[in-house]
């Protein structure tokens, strides 16, 4: 099973049961939750392990929610051979790590330490133990780290190390680096820099750079967009050979547009702009939102202006027409010429702004309608009508019905 497969779930639920106050959840009604779980997990016998998590969805989140007052509880029934051993996997993975203490620090270590446990109980306890972090989970971790053969078990250390987020675990994690499974290598860079965000040391991320240029790396992507997260300039010459790589994959480039937007500047945007001519439309149009992102001013329109000359895909030229407006500061021709190509343009510029405004500023849409609205040509309403439909439905509303 997916280790992250419920997680987002778990967090966006709001369930709750009539009449109990998980604040005083006792033990009575910890083992009634946990009872009608394991009911569940014995209906779905036999079913992939996704769908047996889906159907206790609601006892993991009250289970949740009841704290760590349940922890004793969950934390007995875990370590219960007789319990089935799907349940011991939700349970040490998805409801553990949200409410266990510093008590069940020795039972979860014991879990890993007993190679008679099977590998998936031994990862699910790896993960508690990175959520109740601190020194002796990082060394019972980096202990079992050693000559394992199950890749799940090595996975789950891992994201455990990351999310303890301690620099004593770097050495560890940047072994698995070289591991001959991808999968494996592509965790342990997630984790590596999931420490160096925690810690600001830019220095741990410094092995991710010869994996986002790595052409055999199947993940390479994956780590390209890593990079811009710490908004490292010194990543920007190995992105900027990712990006204009013809040869890499679009994923990888696409990673690497992402990352220069994020760290922005002259040298990001001087980086992007020579994609403007790639031969895929797709990373045209790519490179084109990611330069404007990352700060591009006048000096990117002689690369805008060629990209719509040679551009053939409808949509690349249009979102390249957008940029042109928005880099200019204005949504519209200067002549105001309402044809309906123009009109067109116009309102793909607004669609781009919209959503931009929108996902700056989420608390206010009014102001944020107002505010490009205001940045139209005179009579762009009158005469364009409801072409600007598309981007005010960002908002959930009709074009027509606004000012």
């Amino acid at each position: 099973m997916k280790a992250h497969t419920f997680v987002a779930i778990l967090t966006a639920c709001s369930i709750s049961s009539a009449g109990l106050s998980w604040a005083e959840a006792d033990t009575a009604s910890v083992q009634a939750e946990l009872r009608d779980m394991r009911k569940q997990v014995e209906r779905t016998q036999g079913a992939e392990m996704e769908a047996v998590g889906w159907a206790c969805i609601r006892n993991m989140d009250r289970l949740s929610k009841m704290g760590q007052a349940a922890g004793p509880e969950v934390l007995n029934w875990f370590l219960d051979k007789g319990v089935p051993q799907r349940m011991r996997i939700l349970l040490g993975e998805e409801v553990l790590p949200r409410i266990s203490g510093p008590q069940a620090l020795t039972p979860l270590q014991n879990i890993i330490r007993d190679k008679n446990e099977p590998p998936p109980i031994r990862a699910a306890a790896a993960k508690a133990l990175g959520s109740i972090g601190g020194k002796e989970s990082l060394q019972t971790l980096v202990s079992a780290s050693e000559n394992l053969e199950s890749q799940g078990m090595q996975v789950s250390i891992l994201r455990a190390l990351g999310a303890i987020g301690a620099k004593e675990g770097v050495a560890t994690i940047a072994k698995q680096l070289h591991n001959k499974d991808p999968y494996v290598v592509v965790v342990a860079a997630r984790a590596l820099h999931a420490i160096a965000q925690k810690t600001h040391d830019d220095t741990i991320d410094a092995p991710l750079l010869a994996l986002a240029e790595d052409e055999t790396f199947k993940y390479r992507g994956v780590v390209a967009g890593l990079l811009g997260d710490s908004r490292n300039p010194n990543s920007i010459a190995t992105l900027a050979r990712t990006v204009q790589d013809p040869k890499a994959d679009e994923q990888a480039r696409w990673g690497a547009a992402k990352s220069l937007a994020k760290i922005g500047g002259k040298e990001s945007v001087k980086a992007l702009l020579p994609v403007f001519q790639d031969p895929s439309e797709y990373m045209r149009s790519t490179t084109v939102q990611a330069a404007f992102e990352a700060g591009m001013g006048e000096e990117g329109l002689p690369y805008l202006e060629k990209a719509l000359e040679t551009s053939h895909d409808k949509y690349v030229r249009r979102k390249i027409q957008g940029t042109i407006y928005r880099v200019q500061g204005k949504f519209g021709p200067n002549a105001h010429d309402w044809t309906h190509d123009n009109c067109v343009k116009i309102g793909n510029a607004v669609f781009m702004e919209v959503r931009s405004c929108k996902q700056r500023r989420q608390e206010d849409q009014p102001a944020c309608l107002q505010a490009v609205a205001g940045k139209l040509p005179p009579g762009a309403f009158i005469n364009c009508g409801c072409v600007f439909e598309p981007a005010w439905a960002e908002f959930g509303s009709r074009g027509c019905d606004l000012p």
